[in-house]
């Protein structure tokens, strides 16, 4: 696995641009964003693909040369990019992922497709990137002779959390989750969701869970109510799946009461009571 690599920015440059400095120990090193709106680059054209899996998202990129054949010591992988403000500027960092996922890639002298998964909990590392690095070759011809070439790099940075609302709303079902307590957790309703349609089940002694989630950008947004019969607790605001929700706050009788939420892929109740006893470790130390 590669060590970090730092490039220091001295100037501010909007968003699309090349950003560039020259470091005497690795030679030029550019970082080129690519969002949804600006696949089409300069020297490579990129696409990407996605669908729902079990517990993630699986990811489909084709980077496209459209002059000349990708060098053969270019690479593609996984990274984690920061950019941090510093008294000189801007600090850019591209680290590796950990834990490491591993990435198929498929060559040929003009496309690479790259093939990999993301668990859900992983999406939510900020910065999390498919990086396509373009080498310089270690060496051309001219009039018949090699001649070494200086070293530079370009880094095209494709930010993941931008394909992934897409993936989970147009593929594998999802399913919201209400319950209470966390020692012992109980589940009271679940039902499949449909994103921005209204939601409203109804079960035993009254229980009840209305609401919306909704898709918003990159972003899946909840407006959900839950009720035994007797207490009634609520949460706005975003939701990740696979990760449990506590309300907001509510209407209760004869103290506190501990309610939840969770987005999921799953329908069983194992799976779901094991996220809720990880939002509970980690919001009270239980």
């Amino acid at each position: 696995m590669k060590p970090a690599l730092h490039i220091m920015h001295r100037t501010s440059v909007t968003l699309g641009l090349w950003l560039a400095l020259f470091l005497p120990a690795h030679g030029l090193e550019m970082e080129v964003p690519v969002t949804t709106t600006n696949l089409d680059q300069s020297k490579y054209r990129f696409s990407i693909s996605t669908n729902a899996a079990t517990g993630g998202v699986s990811f489909h990129v084709i980077v496209t040369a459209k002059r000349e054949d990708i060098h053969a010591n270019s690479e593609a992988g996984l990274s984690i990019v920061t950019h941090t403000k510093t008294g000189a500027g801007e600090m850019h960092s591209i680290a590796p992922v950990k834990p490491e996922i591993p990435v198929k890639v498929k060559k040929d002298k003009r496309i690479w497709e790259a093939d990999f998964t993301v668990s859900f909990e992983l999406m939510e590392k900020p910065g999390l990137c498919f990086v396509f690095t373009e080498n310089s070759p270690a060496t051309i011809t001219v009039d018949g002779k090699s001649v070494p070439v200086p070293p530079w790099a370009a880094h095209y940075e494709l930010p993941l959390r931008d394909w992934t609302s897409a993936a989970l709303s147009n593929s594998v079902p999802l399913y919201v989750h209400f319950g209470v307590g966390f020692e012992p957790t109980k589940r009271l309703l679940y039902t499949r969701i449909h994103l921005g349609e209204p939601i409203f089940v109804g079960g035993d002694d009254s229980w009840e869970l209305t609401g919306k989630i909704e898709e918003r950008g990159t972003n899946l947004v909840a407006d959900l109510k839950g009720s035994d019969g007797a207490q009634a607790g609520f949460y706005r605001g975003t939701v990740t799946p696979e990760q449990a929700v506590h309300i907001q706050g509510g209407i209760f009788s004869g103290g506190v009461y501990s309610m939840w939420f969770l987005v999921s892929t799953n329908t069983g109740s194992e799976p779901v009571l094991q996220r809720v006893e990880e939002m509970s470790k980690r919001m009270f130390g239980r």
